[in-house]
């Protein structure tokens, strides 16, 4: 094997292992918040652009009077939901010991199953603009 190919062998291991890293975090994450999680309501400050694919989504909640804002890549809400959202309250999940750094915002049937809770029928009306099917 010749020098670049190596080191295209040696690129291509280590970001496998970052890819693989970061999805057993964020599926431990999860499995932590289903177990542990706590709720409360947050409400959405902004919606822009985060990647092609996906819409990022501002929001602010409150735990014992003191406020928190954190953002959050949303891939299964598409510009058609966008103006719908701002100013809107929905359900946060957090975690008691480290709320700055362990919130998900559950806008979508999909992040209420994500997290094991029950899709509200206040949120129903997110259906106009999300598949609710499953």
């Amino acid at each position: 094997m010749n020098r670049k190919k190596v080191a295209a062998t040696i690129g291509l291991i280590i970001i496998a292992i970052i890819v693989m890293f970061a999805y057993f975090k964020k599926k431990q994450t999860v499995e932590v918040l289903s177990l542990k999680g706590k709720l409360t309501f947050g409400q959405v400050i902004k919606i822009d652009t985060y990647n092609k694919s996906s819409l990022g989504v501002e929001y602010k909640y409150f735990i014992e009077g003191k406020q928190y804002v954190d953002y959050k890549s949303h891939p299964r809400i598409g510009g058609y939901l966008n103006a719908s959202l701002r100013q809107r309250y929905f359900p946060v999940i957090y975690l008691e010991a480290d709320p700055a750094e362990s919130s998900e915002i559950l806008i979508t049937p999909y992040d209420f199953e994500l997290y094991n809770r029950a899709f509200p029928d206040s949120l129903k009306w997110v259906c106009e603009f999300v598949n609710c099917d499953k």
